[in-house]
């Protein structure tokens, strides 16, 4: 499977992929070789509103949770998509039981989410989603 490697902020580095042919963009923060934060933008079958979307995860490293790491993440992806995509969406799916997790989504996505079930794990979860424009 072909990916890439793109430095972009001191930190950050974005990897892309098209794991069965879908693109996805994952963005780490390294620090001394060790990933300290990772977000994940996986393009989503299907649009809405004739606009593609985007599924975004993020994961922080035990050590370094609750500085904003997962935050800033997100948002670094979402900038270096702006500069490649006019119109997207990003959603997230969260269980309700991961409770920091549910906060940054809140944070990120400024609003709180729509109940629903998980359709994997079958537990109760929120839904969030935004749509970014290039201005």
């Amino acid at each position: 499977m072909p990916f890439s490697f793109v430095q972009l902020q001191s930190d950050y580095k974005m990897i892309y992929d098209e794991p069965s042919g879908k693109r996805r963009f994952w963005y780490a923060k390294i620090v001394n070789g060790e990933v300290r934060a990772l977000s994940t933008f996986g393009l989503e079958d299907g649009t809405y509103n004739q606009t593609d979307r985007y599924s975004v995860n993020y994961a922080v490293t035990e050590n370094y949770r609750g500085h904003g790491l997962a935050i800033e993440a997100v948002n670094i992806g979402i900038e270096d998509l702006r500069k490649r995509l006019k119109r997207f969406y990003v959603e997230a799916l969260i269980e309700e039981t991961n409770v920091s997790s549910v906060a940054v989504a809140k944070k990120l996505f400024s609003g709180i989410g729509t109940a629903t079930i998980d359709e994997v794990s079958r537990k109760p979860a929120l839904f969030f989603y935004k749509l970014i424009e290039f201005r």
